[in-house]
């Protein structure tokens, strides 16, 4: 494994991971019981020693916790602190968009290579690139989030990130299973570009595109992989 990632004990007892580098998306959904941030924590754990080149946009009443991440790319979706603006979501997103078109070009000097490949010669490649994560800890402050061009660069970096090692991971505590459709209400402008990405008929729902954490009220997590109707695994 690239990124090898936590998540529970089987029902045997045997510890699971599954492999960061192979979740271009990834979602989560979780209970009062738990604690988003924890989840989060892990994942950032996984993810050292890149962490200072990901993308962390959090809910400021979990201000605190994100604060002392260190990371240089940290903005919050609500108004309060003050370091978190409409402005500096904005200029976030596109920072994101730049990087991406930037790692495009130099993919494609590699032909045939997918974003995994050249990373396992990183140490042969003039310029060396790792994963770098845009994490979210509220994806429904997105939905309501002005303007709305934020919604249609959220949607693009999840859909031409993957590509050039840019995973998103997000999360709330209200389910997502109308998420996409949500954000083509809002902005109608999403819908072409899904359709531009998967041709007609476009996804309805997020859970197409990546893999699925689901924490549950009784202290168990279920994990979906892609769009497959059963849940694969059991953990706990």
């Amino acid at each position: 494994m690239i990124i090898p990632f936590y998540i529970g004990k089987n029902s045997n007892g045997h510890r699971q991971m599954i492999d960061l580098a192979d979740a271009a998306v990834m979602m989560i959904s979780w209970s009062e019981e738990h604690s988003l941030l924890n989840a989060f924590a892990a994942i950032d754990a996984a993810i050292y020693p890149h962490k200072d080149f990901n993308y962390i946009i959090a809910n400021s009443k979990n201000s605190s916790a994100w604060i002392t991440s260190g990371c240089p790319h940290l903005v919050f979706w609500k108004d309060e602190p003050t370091n978190g603006t409409i402005e500096s979501r904005d200029k976030l997103m596109k920072l994101i968009g730049k990087e991406i078109l930037f790692r495009e070009k130099i993919i494609k000097k590699k032909p045939g290579k997918s974003f995994r490949e050249y990373f396992l010669m990183n140490d042969s490649n003039e310029q060396p690139l790792s994963y770098r994560f845009l994490l979210i800890d509220d994806v429904w402050d997105l939905v309501r989030a002005k303007p709305k061009s934020l919604s249609l660069s959220f949607i693009r970096v999840m859909l031409y990130g993957p590509a050039v090692g840019i995973h998103t991971i997000f999360a709330s505590s209200i389910s997502y299973r109308n998420l996409l459709q949500n954000l083509v209400n809002i902005n109608p402008a999403i819908q072409q570009v899904l359709q531009a990405k998967y041709g007609i008929p476009e996804p309805t729902q997020i859970n197409s595109m990546g893999q699925e954490l689901i924490f549950t009220p009784d202290g168990l997590i279920y994990f979906k992989k892609d769009s497959r109707a059963d849940l694969l695994k059991l953990y706990s």
